[in-house]
């Protein structure tokens, strides 16, 4: 599959270029600028408020294994170690997968797996008790992409388990327009320094792909799948939402 090959290509590239960067894309940050351990502890810090937030809602959760869909070097597998039996880290570059792999020193909890396919056919059904992907489905190619990987995240789950996922309702324009994406790769293809642009300029080489919440609703009732939970976030130039879904 082509998209596959791209997203590969695409992300073995920042892998290589500045990988904590790559996930968290902070201006302040480039160049490799941000320090592994201030790096992962925002890790734990996300899935300390996601259950919190669990919690909260009274959505108990069994700890055998969970799934961190997307999981670039480990920064969420980790904190997920420290709440499960298992966690497999799931991501399309091996050049992530190997990051990942070589700052997992302590958890031998961790699992780090390359995931070539389109979806996650080398699982069975209901193999994992959580499911977690957080800013990740964003930066799909395209809709119909997004819903195929939110399918197989909900097979792979157990019809008592859970799965959390992120995903951008909308961009406004102009930005939806994604000039600055567009620019960016304009440029990179004449030789202009990847370093220069995302230091001096606002151009940015990462893809947005939405998905409309009433889009997100439908699919989840065609799929047979029960939401539990809507959260919004207004972050940025791309509002979203973080849903919780049960199988069932």
């Amino acid at each position: 599959m082509k998209s596959i090959e791209a997203a590969r290509e695409y992300w073995n590239h920042h892998a290589n270029r500045d990988p904590l960067w790559a996930v968290l894309s902070d201006s302040s940050k480039t160049d490799r600028r941000w320090d592994l351990a201030s790096f992962m502890q925002t890790g734990e810090r996300e899935i300390a408020l996601l259950f919190h937030e669990l919690n909260a809602l009274g959505l108990a959760v069994r700890r055998d294994a969970a799934v961190d869909f997307g999981c670039g070097v480990g920064r969420l597998t980790q904190a997920l170690a420290r709440r499960f039996g298992s966690v497999l880290g799931l991501d399309v570059s091996s050049g992530m997968i190997e990051q990942a792999q070589r700052h997992n020193g302590a958890y031998r909890t961790c699992e780090f797996r390359l995931n070539s396919d389109g979806d996650l056919r080398q699982f069975d059904s209901g193999s994992f008790d959580f499911v977690y992907s957080n800013i990740v489905l964003q930066h799909l190619r395209s809709v119909p992409e997004i819903t195929a990987y939110l399918d197989e995240l909900i097979r792979v789950t157990r019809p008592d388990g859970l799965v959390v996922f992120g995903l951008a309702n909308r961009i406004p324009f102009p930005y939806s327009l994604q000039v600055r994406r567009r620019v960016y790769a304009l440029l990179r293809r004449v030789g202009v320094s990847e370093s220069w642009m995302l230091r001096r300029t606002s151009l940015t080489p990462m893809r947005m792909t939405w998905m409309p919440h009433d889009e997100v609703l439908q699919f989840l009732r065609d799929r047979g799948a029960t939401l539990l939970e809507v959260e919004t976030a207004e972050d940025g130039v791309a509002p979203g939402r973080r849903y919780y879904v049960s199988p069932a």
